[in-house]
């Protein structure tokens, strides 16, 4: 074996110990895997990791987190965003913002969350600007540094 199917065989391995740890608790897919993710935080650390071994990011300030967190409606099987559009909007704006300065620098854009927050605001965002990156605190390696581009913040909309 390679040691790309031994990597890819280790994962597998772990997201089917996850869900078997987890999947009598919960049947909430979101919950399920971000459980997945916080397990495979080394792996999803490594690919977005400078050659400096830093990950280049911004985060959400409170407000933001807590519109988010405050407008997951959850049902036994799923969980979904229902948020005000222009409050949306606004979040959308911001993050585009944020997204342009790191293109400019030659970043992938990331944006930084609580574990909660990170699926519905992927699903806000996926449609309108496809390659940024949402990862949550439990999903970073904690031997890796982080550089902290900025915050994204609704006090800085229009």
């Amino acid at each position: 074996m390679s040691p790309l199917q031994i990597a890819i065989g280790i994962e597998i391995g772990i997201v089917v110990e996850t869900l078997a740890d987890y999947a009598p608790i919960t049947k909430n897919t979101d919950i399920l895997t971000e459980y997945v993710r916080q397990r495979l935080a080394r792996s999803i650390s490594k690919q977005y990791e400078t050659p400096e071994g830093e990950i280049a990011l911004v985060t959400l300030d409170g407000e933001i987190e807590e519109f988010i967190s405050n407008a997951i409606q959850h049902t036994e099987h799923e969980s979904y965003l229902s948020l005000e559009p222009a409050v949306a909007q606004k979040i959308l704006a911001q993050i585009n913002t944020s997204a342009e300065k790191f293109t400019s620098m030659n970043y992938q854009p990331i944006v930084l969350c609580t574990p909660g927050v990170r699926p519905h605001l992927k699903k806000l965002t996926e449609r309108f600007l496809p390659s940024l990156v949402i990862l949550s605190h439990n999903e970073i390696d904690k031997r890796v540094k982080i550089k902290s581009l900025g915050v994204i913040s609704l006090s800085h909309a229009a």
